[in-house]
């Protein structure tokens, strides 16, 4: 009688998610790298087409290769490829010797050829993918370590960062409550340049609206210049009295972070001392880091229940900005995706960010008929890019995805930033003068009105 053993186990479910982390690492990335300017809720939706993205791809190369473990690696690199394409061709474009090669008709051929070769030569020549598939693994956890460090140090150091206390704003004299009595409006025009430079720079004659100010009453400082060449900068120190410099010692200038510079223009000195003398303070939705939610009255823009502007599926900033990353940067890039299928898309941001604009105006109007003391901070982002309105106030269409990059600067040429800029600045003048016409005409006690850019419009900086 033989007896025989067997130790027959169960095999292991090995279930390895390194196509999906590497999905999801460039948003991540991302993300990690425009802290302060994003929050989760503007990433979610890229996050969840991303999973859906790899379950899709691991699908279709399961059913080429009839094998998960090579369907997993091709999966991988097609989406590397995917989503990263925008950054490799800007790598080029910032190399000298790699400017000649970033071109989109050599780009995507070459990566074509490595897609295809990639996968016959995975098909029929590789037999054993572990270690591919090891390789990885560990690439996934490389990749992944910095923008959890980043996102981590960004939470953790503002837990403790050090708070803004008064002895640290105020180095001079104590300012007395005013005796004046009327509302204050600070109309902050973002990137509005001064007069003379206008024309200079520019060619654009600005003297109308200037003569219609000084009609008004205002004094226009002819020579003014900005503290600094940032909004949150420039803020920060007009309403606090002081440079930024000289207050916020620890602040690191050369840190993406800005949350110090938020909670100080959030938290200023002019709110605290027009508060002390009774006056309530009010904020508008900016569409950016300086709308104050937390004023005594906050005026927040609601989108219209449109569904013509597709308002559940349109892109915002952060998603614009990763198709431009993507491998739809050349179909964006020559205007071969169509109109008519790209406009929900495409200009649901654009619109909220014009109607956005109006909205402002609109609740501007609408202060002077309110019972009490109001200190009123306006920060209107226009004429700053992304331009929305022609000279008229009509909406002007646009074939690129609205994205952070915008906010910062304007990719077009420099003529095409100088003649739109203008348009814009001859709309938005219409409206500063409708506005302060009817904040005049309808106050019981004259109000103090300031008008300032934050700083000037940026078709000449590097």
């Amino acid at each position: 009688m033989v007896t025989l053993f067997m130790n027959r186990e169960k095999p292991k479910l090995k279930i390895k998610l390194y196509p999906f982390i590497i999905g999801v690492s460039p948003i991540l990335m991302l993300f990690a790298n425009n802290l302060g300017e994003v929050g989760f809720s503007e990433i979610w939706r890229s996050l969840l087409s991303s999973v859906i993205l790899t379950m899709l791809s691991l699908l279709v190369c399961w059913i080429l290769f009839r094998d998960w473990s090579k369907a997993r690696l091709f999966s991988a690199v097609a989406i590397i490829i995917v989503l990263t394409y925008g950054h490799v061709y800007d790598g080029f474009k910032e190399i000298d010797i790699l400017i000649p090669l970033a071109r989109h008709r050599f780009l995507l051929v070459v990566t074509a050829i490595f897609f295809l070769g990639f996968g016959l030569y995975l098909g029929k020549k590789i037999r054993h993918t572990e270690s591919f598939e090891q390789f990885f693994t560990w690439f996934c956890i490389f990749i992944l370590i910095s923008p959890l460090y980043m996102v981590g140090r960004y939470y953790l150091q503002w837990n403790h960062r050090n708070p803004i206390e008064e002895n640290q704003i105020i180095q001079n004299e104590p300012i007395p409550s005013p005796e004046f009595q009327g509302d204050i409006y600070y109309i902050v025009l973002d990137e509005y340049g001064r007069e003379d430079l206008l024309k200079e720079l520019y060619d654009f004659d600005n003297s109308d609206f200037v003569d219609q100010l000084d009609e008004l009453g205002f004094y226009v400082a002819s020579n003014a210049t900005s503290n600094y060449p940032q909004t949150l900068l420039s803020l920060g120190a007009s309403l606090n009295f002081q440079y930024i410099d000289e207050t916020l010692t620890w602040f690191d200038p050369s840190s993406n972070d800005r949350r110090e510079l938020i909670d100080f223009v959030s938290n200023n000195r002019v709110r605290q001392i027009l508060a002390d003398a009774g006056y309530q303070f009010v904020s508008f939705d900016s569409g950016y880091v300086t709308s104050i939610e937390d004023a005594d009255i906050y005026y927040k823009y609601l989108t219209p229940k449109d569904p013509d502007q597709t308002i559940i599926l349109s892109m915002n900033s952060f998603e614009g900005l990763m198709m431009e990353k993507s491998i739809i940067r050349p179909l964006l890039d020559y205007g071969l995706i169509p109109q008519s299928s790209m406009a929900g898309l495409l200009e649901a941001p654009y619109i909220r960010h014009a109607e956005r604009i109006l909205f402002a105006f609109e609740k501007l109007d609408q202060i002077p008929t309110m019972e009490g003391k109001y200190f009123i901070f306006a920060h209107i982002v226009a004429p700053h890019p992304p331009f929305v309105f022609g000279a008229n106030g009509e909406f002007l269409l646009h074939t690129t995805p609205y994205k952070l990059g915008e906010i910062v600067r304007f990719e077009g040429a420099q003529d095409d930033y100088i003649q739109a800029y203008s348009d814009e600045v001859t709309y938005i003048n219409s409206l500063v003068l409708k506005t302060v016409k009817r904040i005049l005409a309808e106050s019981d006690t004259p109000p103090i009105i300031i008008i300032q850019g934050d700083h000037g419009p940026s078709a000449y900086l590097d």
